[in-house]
């Protein structure tokens, strides 16, 4: 029932949802509830719509009778109507424009019209943007234009937002999951493709010719790059996997103490000594990619095969070090029930000690033990550890700021 005493009438509209393109409805007829559901596959999409219910001077249709104007949308799992309380006054026969559904899933709760209100989305389900005036807004991004405005969604806001391009400092996405209707098969050369801008992707080669490199990728499906901004192509092995990368954020990861470490703006930082560790799946070879920022000193560890994921020195694996200019490749193992440590092979490395960063790649192999290093893209070291008898059985990484308080940030973290 409406407010005005008559039976609510409901109206389901199927609507196709495109990438970011905003879905245009035609209400044919006055609806107080209207349900919008994307099919086939059952997905709905939740409105947030206004009513008013104050009469309008020489207009005979009654206000609960006319037609609503959708705010926002959000995807949901469930079926949601929209509530009488919620419709902004319009006319019938109008086109309403929905802006594109914003990641996150539900947003409004149904458990009445006096008590309906706007639920907060969980913050790592949610896009951060940063403006240079020092502003941060979280929401989701919605598109970027080519008349270089950017269009925000903010659950306080009843319309998209607008930004110049050059207001923008940076934008940080929330990790997302690409749902595709036809989802290709695994199949195709593993590559990683370098942008001109150093920018790189991983994914599966799809096409080549003269002008396109066509790719597909686990986190926004299939994409192409023009062939003239790309600086490199390599060819990954068939068993080449990516097991963690920055956009994952803290997930999955284990700190020593609730201090040690922290997730910022993708990166995983730290200002206090301390690990962090996770378990990863049994593999034999395992390559690190990272770019380290430090302030003082660079007192940095990297344990790989380990059979604890936040024990440290008591554990067995393979440990790789940093002080300042030089690091060494030490193995934890256990001797007739006894731990000891030895150490395999160090090296200088004067290109360390002069500046505050370093791209690392790190490579380790258990089945072979070869272990190699490269900073700035240069090999700085190779070790192969002789013992044939040892072979690690652990599947943790562990990382270890030893530098005090001395600041240690890790970006664009790959395994």
């Amino acid at each position: 029932m409406n407010a005005s005493g008559q039976d609510a009438v409901k109206i389901q509209i199927q609507a196709k949802v495109e990438g970011n393109e905003p879905i245009l409805l035609n209400i044919e007829q006055p609806a107080p509830e209207v349900q919008l559901k994307k099919l086939p596959d059952g997905l709905e999409i939740k409105a947030k719509i206004e009513v008013n219910a104050a009469p309008v001077k020489g207009d005979d249709i009654p206000p609960l009778q006319k037609r609503a104007r959708i705010i926002n949308a959000a995807q949901a799992k469930a079926g949601i109507r929209i509530l009488p309380n919620q419709v902004k006054v319009g006319r019938a026969g109008e086109v309403l424009q929905v802006a594109p559904p914003p990641f996150g899933g539900s947003r409004i709760s149904t458990t009445g019209a006096k008590s309906l209100q706007v639920i907060p989305a969980e913050p790592e389900k949610l896009d951060r943007l940063r403006l240079f005036d020092g502003s941060v807004l979280r929401g989701n991004l919605i598109e970027l234009n080519e008349n270089r405005f950017l269009r925000w969604a903010n659950e306080a806001a009843a319309e998209p937002l607008s930004f110049r391009f050059s207001s923008v400092d940076s934008i940080e996405l929330a990790a997302r999951k690409i749902q595709e209707e036809n989802p290709p098969e695994k199949s195709g050369q593993n590559i990683l493709l370098t942008f001109n801008n150093g920018d790189r992707i991983r994914g599966r080669l799809s096409k080549v010719d003269e002008k396109t490199f066509g790719m597909h990728t686990s986190f926004a499906g299939a994409l192409d790059a023009k062939r003239e901004n790309l600086a490199s192509v390599i060819l990954l092995p068939p068993s080449h996997e990516t097991l963690y990368d920055a956009s994952e954020g803290f997930s999955g990861w284990t700190p020593s103490n609730p201090n040690a470490w922290q997730a910022e703006g993708g990166d995983l930082f730290t200002v206090v000594s301390g690990s962090i560790g996770r378990v990863l799946p049994e593999k034999d070879a395992l390559e690190i990619e990272l770019e380290a920022n430090w302030e003082r000193s660079f007192y940095f560890r990297v344990q790989m095969f380990s059979d604890s994921q936040s024990r440290g020195y008591g554990s067995i694996g393979y440990d790789l070090s940093f002080s300042n200019n030089r690091m060494n490749l030490q193995v934890a193992k256990r001797k007739k029930g006894r731990l000891t440590r030895e150490t395999i092979g160090s090296a200088v490395i004067n290109d360390l000690f002069r500046s505050k960063s370093g791209h690392l790649r790190i490579y380790g192999n258990r089945k072979t033990k070869e272990f190699a290093v490269w900073l700035d893209g240069k090999q700085a070291a190779r070790w192969k550890d002789g013992d044939d008898d040892f072979a690690p059985m652990g599947n943790s990484i562990v990382f270890y700021n030893q530098g005090g308080s001395s600041s240690l940030r890790l970006k664009d973290t790959t395994i």
